[in-house]
């Protein structure tokens, strides 16, 4: 009996990726949700790793390379569409500029500014007392180096 197999496709930089998986390494999979993917990649000239977080869709295929590649394609020409959709971008634009619009509506500047100078003192006062022990500890110091 062949090994069920599924392919994590994502997409970085308009490429299109897949990672081939077993069954036992994905646990228990959803065919077609898309979840969030670490992908690691190593930069030029240096030992440092980057991840990167990117969306990627489990799609399931059989040992067929054929049918995998029919997958890939009809994802690939999927998120062309969602890419080039214009019209979509701009509704989800619209939508999350309404949600910023409500988030923002806490109050007046006039509100604002009443905070604004008390956090102000605050943070002044703060600094001028751990001036004034560095100045005390310095003293301190002077004082057992001269006996």
């Amino acid at each position: 009996m062949a090994e069920e197999r599924y392919a994590l496709v994502f997409w970085i930089e308009d490429k299109q990726y897949s990672v081939v998986e077993r069954k036992d390494i994905i646990g228990e999979v959803e065919i077609n949700k898309t979840l969030p993917v670490a992908w690691r990649t190593k930069k030029k000239g240096s030992v440092h790793v980057v991840r990167n977080w990117y969306e990627a869709t489990i799609l399931k295929f059989s040992d067929n390379e054929e049918n995998l590649q029919l997958l890939c394609c009809q994802y690939a020409e999927k998120r062309e569409a969602e890419l080039n959709n214009v019209d979509g971008r701009k509704q989800k634009r619209k939508k999350s500029a309404k949600l910023r619009e409500q988030h923002d509506d806490f109050g007046t500047e006039e509100d604002c500014e009443e905070v604004m100078p008390v956090i102000e003192k605050k943070s002044k006062t703060k600094r001028k007392e751990a001036s004034d022990r560095s100045m005390i500890m310095a003293k301190g110091k002077g004082k057992k180096g001269s006996h």
